[in-house]
């Protein structure tokens, strides 16, 4: 009975870990990245209709 007890504690406990990585890792992969190619430089500024300085 005990020997039954601790496996299904050790099944509780991994599955509240990968629950909790799994979080994590949506998280992360939620996050937007930068995109750099989107980001005005200065020659590009007329396309945004802002006068160089």
């Amino acid at each position: 009975m005990l020997r039954w007890l601790v496996r299904i504690g050790a099944l509780f406990v991994a599955y509240k870990f990968g629950e909790e990585v799994g979080r994590a890792q949506a998280r992360v992969d939620l996050r937007a990245p930068l995109d750099y190619e989107r980001l005005p430089a200065d020659r590009q500024r007329d396309d945004f209709g802002i006068e160089p300085f």
